[in-house]
């Protein structure tokens, strides 16, 4: 559930990492610059 949703990607850094490792960092500060339909 956590894995493939925007939502909870930018909640926990955890999944954030796993999905975007190249940046697992900045999504989370800013979702909507690298998901602009998070929102």
């Amino acid at each position: 559930m956590a894995i493939g949703s925007p939502t909870s990607g930018r909640r926990r850094s955890g999944v954030c990492t796993i999905v975007f490792p190249s940046i697992p960092f900045p999504p989370v500060d800013r979702p909507g610059s690298y998901q602009p339909s998070n929102d």
